[in-house]
């Protein structure tokens, strides 16, 4: 076990094809593609789903993230899920208009405090630091940037673009795993980190974006499946919107009685690292 879906293809026809393909997408594309990373920053009304599939062999993660961010200033919410283990699910809440953080937590986490609630410090002041420090923002944005980092680096790595019944299109890269691990897009162990560098160096990874029809991010996928001698390697990583949300995308802020209160950052460090050792388990 490592601690720590995609859409199905559609239809559509081919941008360019033969030698030039690549010039020919960066030609068009190439402003989009540098800034992947600035449409997920964008503050508007959002529904995300992250998902989360790597395997090593017989050692692998398994997990989704569902958000939604509303309003100015704008209220955030991400339900994080481990796929293996239905009793660990976590709910990050950061109301609009309180200067604090309020997690609900699974059965997982019931040796830890006596409350489903538990509130701290906000961690984030999101007016000073990058979007990309969120929980509904963290994983999209390693993606982008190891396809942004990909495609600088080498613009051969874009592979194909084709437009779609819809009006959106869909361009693939290639993204070394060296790349993938250098923006820490899936943190694994060490040594399966060093395995996978090692067995599958002449290997990459296919990147898929889907822009709509105002070429704005739909969707981001992250697909390998890749054996070398003893060694399997699959991956399968997404990012999708799900349109706006509403009011009742949000829980209801929790009664005093339900909530422990963690008033200092001394506090809240102590409580995630134990989280997190539960999580690692």
């Amino acid at each position: 076990m490592f601690v720590a879906g995609c859409a199905a293809e559609r239809d559509g026809d081919a941008i360019a094809d033969g030698e030039a393909v690549s010039n020919h997408i960066g030609t068009k594309f190439e402003d989009t593609m540098a800034g992947l990373t600035d449409d997920i920053l964008a503050y508007e009304d959002r529904k995300t789903l992250i998902q989360r599939y790597i395997r090593l062999d017989e050692r692998w993660l398994d997990s989704e993230t569902e958000t939604a961010r509303m309003g100015t200033p704008p209220a955030r919410v991400s339900t994080q899920r481990n796929n293996r283990n239905p009793a660990d699910q976590r709910v990050y809440y950061f109301p609009a208009d309180i200067d604090k953080e309020f997690v609900q937590l699974s059965g997982a986490y019931s040796d830890l405090v006596d409350t489903p609630w538990v509130s701290m410090p906000d961690r984030y002041e999101f007016d000073l630091v990058s979007e990309c420090v969120w929980h509904g923002a963290q994983d999209a944005c390693k993606m982008t940037g190891a396809i942004e980092q990909s495609v600088e680096q080498d613009r051969r790595a874009l592979a194909n673009a084709r437009s779609l019944d819809d009006g959106s299109v869909e361009i693939t890269a290639e993204v070394p795993w060296d790349t993938f691990f250098d923006n820490r897009v899936i943190v694994l162990p060490d040594d399966a980190v060093e395995q996978i560098r090692e067995t599958f160096e002449d290997h990459s990874i296919t990147a898929r974006v889907i822009l709509d029809s105002d070429r704005k991010v739909e969707e981001i996928a992250l697909e390998a499946e890749q054996s070398h001698e003893e060694h399997e390697l699959e991956l399968r990583m997404s990012y999708r919107t799900l349109g706006e949300p509403t009011e009742s995308d949000f829980p209801e802020l929790p009664d005093d009685e339900d909530v422990t209160e963690l008033e200092t950052e001394e506090e809240a460090d102590e409580f995630l690292d134990r989280m997190g050792e539960i999580t690692a388990d």
